[in-house]
């Protein structure tokens, strides 16, 4: 396999190469990823939230991170991070964008909570704290900072659930996109995870130029995730076979062509892992 892209500046491990006689590390370059963006996305047990957590584990060092948390699975990781949480239920929306503002001005680490809130009230109240990134003034742009976002598709759904909820569907999908496309100049590095490509609104995909792609089942996920890898039919069925923390890497902050790489584990666990069954 061709080599991978080599850093431009500050990178960080990913993990080891399996597609590489010896064992290589592909490195992942913060600085292409603030012009480009990340999308990690696997079905349900591919490694998705684990990935997303050694990329902000090895990050921290170098920038703020922002965390959305839709199902509160990522409380250790904000306090491993030192990051403050706030949880979303309990402040109004103008104080969430006021919250976005000021971690911005003073470079803070920040995890939203968005757990334990309907979904039409989950997309407004992540709405208006992503508005509040996005309104920084331009003396605060030089702050960079990666903004995690988890679970995006409940964020920016592909279709609304019903005709009353599409007014708020709309307001979800422009907001991310707007991050995905504003976000560059502003100093935001926007890292995308999803367990359902299908789900997820394609407007906000399209912005991604990188991405993480670990197991798919479904057949909808699969045609997209092969279509961004550019594979055909045949090399798509490789999609349903990675095994846990196996991700195809593929864009400029990664690699030039697609390249399969075992993610390093996190240090902090995950708190939505599966349990055990109990007798």
């Amino acid at each position: 396999p061709p080599p991978s892209a080599p850093p431009s500046g500050l990178s960080i491990p990913l993990g080891r190469l399996l597609d590489d006689g010896g064992g290589g590390t592909l490195h992942l370059d913060l600085a292409r990823l603030l012009a480009g963006r990340l999308l990690v996305q696997g079905s349900s047990g591919a490694g998705k939230s684990s990935a997303l957590r050694h990329v902000v584990e090895e990050a921290q060092d170098a920038l703020p991170v922002i965390l959305l948390d839709p199902e509160c699975e990522f409380a250790g990781l904000a306090r491993h991070i030192g990051a403050e949480s706030l949880h979303a239920a309990a402040v109004a929306d103008d104080g969430l964008t006021a919250a976005a503002t000021r971690a911005r001005a003073h470079r803070l680490p920040l995890h939203l909570d968005l757990s334990d809130l309907e979904p039409d009230v989950r997309i407004r109240k992540a709405a208006a704290f992503l508005a509040g990134l996005l309104a920084s003034p331009r003396e605060h742009w030089a702050h960079t900072a990666l903004v995690c976002i988890d679970e995006a598709h409940l964020l920016a759904p592909h279709l609304a659930a019903s005709a009353r909820d599409a007014e708020t569907r709309r307001l979800g999908v422009a907001t991310l996109t707007d991050l995905c496309a504003r976000g560059r100049k502003r100093g935001l590095c926007p890292v995308v995870a999803t367990q359902r490509l299908a789900k997820l609104a394609g407007s906000v995909v399209s912005e991604l130029h990188n991405v993480l792609i670990g197991l798919n089942v479904f057949d909808r996920d699969v045609a997209r995730a092969a279509d961004l890898l550019g594979f055909g039919a045949d090399r798509a069925a490789a999609l349903r076979a990675l095994a846990p923390g196996q991700f195809f890497a593929l864009g400029p902050a990664l690699a030039p062509t697609p390249r399969l790489v075992r993610v390093a584990p996190p240090v902090t666990p995950h708190a939505g892992a599966t349990p055990d069954l109990l007798a």
